[in-house]
């Protein structure tokens, strides 16, 4: 599905490094996901997935781009919108699970929410596998929290600031939905 990113031994390499429509096609799935359980809720959602496009969609303030999240959601409380990260697993720190983000990318996610103020939430899709390809299935899980709520680890990752956060500090997005 993504032979693009495989190296010569079938392992993953860097999801960056992909062309911005493989990236956005991997995504997709685990966009699809949250979309899907947020209209089950009632709520309307403009999911981002379903246009075509050369560049990244974004959102105008004072005559300048910022790259829009995934989707845009809208419900009784007002609208909000959702990044949404794909993993593979979640990863092991002191014997907590954890999963991992640039800190620049939840550092502009915080600046869009104070320049708009409107909630913005992570949706972390754990597919559960152990290849990049893995589908989504009864073994994956969907964890969010509000990008203002979220604090965690910081560490160096291979190229770029990381932030971990802990799977306990984090709500089942079918399980606590109303905290949405």
């Amino acid at each position: 599905m993504f032979n693009s990113i495989l190296n010569s031994k079938g392992k993953s390499d860097c999801i960056s490094e992909m062309p911005l429509n493989d990236r956005l096609d991997y995504g997709k799935e685990a966009e699809e996901k949250v979309a899907d359980i947020i209209q089950k809720t009632g709520q309307a959602v403009l999911p981002l997935y379903q246009f075509d496009c050369d560049t990244w969609p974004f959102i105008m303030i004072n005559d300048k781009k910022h790259v829009c999240p995934d989707l845009i959601c809208f419900g009784s409380d007002g609208p909000y919108l959702i990044e949404v990260k794909r993993k593979q697993r979640w990863s092991m720190y002191n014997g907590k699970q954890t999963v991992a983000v640039k800190s620049k990318s939840l550092d502009f996610s915080r600046g869009l929410k104070q320049k708009t103020g409107v909630k913005i939430f992570y949706c972390f899709v754990i597919f559960g596998g152990t290849d990049i390809n893995c589908p989504f299935d009864d073994d994956s899980e969907i964890y969010f929290q509000e990008v203002g709520s979220l604090s965690g680890r910081s560490w160096m990752g291979k190229d770029d600031m990381m932030i971990s956060f802990n799977k306990d500090d984090l709500f089942d997005l079918s399980a606590n939905f109303n905290n949405m």
